[in-house]
């Protein structure tokens, strides 16, 4: 299964990432609303799993309503 991880603290996205992959999901990730909407242009997703509260002009409910596959 392919997941984006949409988290702006580093930490958070890290093990969320490293704990998704040790389950032997692909994993991709963005920092912000901005860098996840482009991955979602690219690469389509099978789940998402996202922060709501993101820096920037895009928040995750935004993620999850144009990221529609995910």
């Amino acid at each position: 299964m392919r997941i984006l991880v949409v988290e702006d603290d580093p930490l958070v996205r890290e093990l969320a990432v490293e704990a998704l992959r040790e389950e032997g999901n692909e994993v991709i990730h963005a920092a912000n609303g901005e860098q996840a909407l482009a991955l979602c242009k690219r690469q389509i997703a099978d789940a998402l799993v996202t922060d709501i509260r993101l820096p920037g002009g895009d928040d995750g409910w935004q993620i999850a309503e144009y990221c529609p596959g995910a």
